[in-house]
């Protein structure tokens, strides 16, 4: 995390320097591109943005400090294609490259009690907190009462979360979960719902599902429709109407849950585990050293 230790610090070192943009910072003083606390951002307001959410003024941002900074870099990466362009579009002039995120081949799931339900149920799995969109498909399982909602996770939100389900049954809060307990929560939900509001740079958990074999529905904002896309492992909604229309064919139909679940688990293992990231990302290493070599190696005129 850059903002932690200061842009300052890439101009040390002399080896290959890469930068993964797993936030938004270079080019939002929030990290998040989240305006106002209230909604994504369409057009900046940096400075009214930052005094609204508590946090001092990065007046170092009106100098050419950032811009000298990045020249040490060799090349940046981006979890997403949006992301990138996200950067692109922020006005940052720099190399850099679509670079997914991975995991490794998980092992066998642990059993977990709310694997083993009798209902079907989808999955929600991250922090709790505004920007994850969970308080926009909480109403649809409230007027849908025959699927249950299982939350795995906490956060700041939760509170706030729970007093909105109130004493519907079929909305059960897990708690955070380890990988071993998520694992089986997983491999049993209809699908797993990603309904971030916010602008994700990637959507780690479309690839948690996929692991497992199973598909995903996502909110259609960011990086989230790029992976399904790639993917074709599950459905993409822009309102309730829409995700209440995906989870209902989910549910009803085991061979196309099967199908999109087999789709999204190919593209894990094709763009998206460890062994195809490392490949990739050694490769891109020897590019840079090869044209490093290539500079030195100019003759002077």
């Amino acid at each position: 995390n850059m903002s932690l230790i200061g842009i300052n610090a890439l101009k040390y070192g002399s080896a290959i320097k890469l930068y993964t943009t797993h936030e938004h910072w270079l080019i939002c003083p929030m990290h998040v591109l989240w305006k106002f606390n209230r909604e994504v951002c369409t057009k900046k307001s940096c400075l009214r943005c930052q005094i609204a959410g508590k946090r001092p003024p990065q007046l170092w941002r009106q100098t050419n400090l950032l811009e000298s900074s990045l020249k040490h870099v060799d090349c940046f990466l981006s979890p997403s294609r949006f992301t990138m362009g996200k950067h692109l579009d922020g006005g940052l002039k720099v190399p850099i490259r679509h670079m997914p995120y991975f995991l490794p081949t998980p092992t066998a799931a642990a059993n977990h009690p709310g694997s083993s339900r009798e209902r079907p149920y989808f999955l929600f799995v991250g922090r709790l907190e505004e920007i994850k969109g969970l308080q926009n498909i909480i109403p649809v399982f409230q007027k849908q009462k025959k699927y249950d909602l299982l939350v795995a996770g906490d956060g700041e939100f939760r509170d706030a979360l729970s007093a909105m389900a109130g004493d519907s049954p079929n909305i059960k809060f897990l708690g955070r979960l380890n990988q071993d307990e998520l694992g089986a929560l997983y491999e049993s939900a209809r699908a797993v719902i990603v309904p971030s509001i916010c602008y994700e740079t990637f959507g780690i958990i479309i690839i948690e599902a996929f692991a497992r074999r199973t598909p995903v529905i996502v909110n259609n904002l960011g990086a989230l429709p790029e992976v399904v896309e790639d993917s074709g492992g599950g459905f993409i909604y822009e309102n309730a109407e829409q995700l209440e229309e995906a989870m209902n064919k989910l549910a009803s139909d085991p061979d196309l849950r099967r199908k999109l679940g087999d789709n999204g688990h190919a593209a894990y293992t094709k763009y998206w585990n460890e062994e195809a990231h490392l490949e990739k990302y050694l490769d891109l290493i020897e590019e840079l050293q090869m044209q490093r070599l290539a500079t030195v190696a100019q003759p002077c005129v």
